[in-house]
């Protein structure tokens, strides 16, 4: 089979170093610019967000085998190396609602003191 494309072009992201995250609150309705350390994870966008916000991401691993160390599931953006100089400090905050794996309009609670990431009341990891 052959593809033939027309008129296709590529615009890049305008670097931006005071809004280093792109896409932070997903108000676009999509996770654009966003991407999954795994293809057995998904995302869904859902709505409403936090804080009066449209739109939040919902990430979900449901597939991992513990016998392939493919625990290890995240959700990330990289950032413009441009922007960050030697020594600079960021504050780095998120909002996070832990669901249910059995019913979704259940939130669950997690533990912030705990530092075991085997524990099942750690809190998801912000890095």
């Amino acid at each position: 089979m052959d593809v033939t494309y027309r008129d296709f072009h590529i615009t890049p992201i305008p670097k931006n170093c005071n809004s280093l995250v792109v896409n932070p609150s997903f108000e676009e309705g999509t996770a654009a610019a966003w991407y999954l350390s795994n293809p057995l994870a998904s995302t869904k966008i859902v709505s409403p967000g936090a804080d009066g916000s449209q739109y939040a991401v919902r990430f979900h691993t449901d597939h991992v085998n513990w016998n392939q160390n493919q625990w290890n599931y995240y959700f990330l953006q990289e950032l413009d190396a441009g922007c960050l100089a030697t020594d600079q400090e960021f504050i780095i905050t998120a909002q996070f609602r832990l669901l249910d794996s059995t019913d979704l309009s259940r939130g669950m609670d997690c533990d912030p003191e705990q530092t075991n990431v085997w524990s099942p009341g750690h809190c998801p990891t912000i890095r």
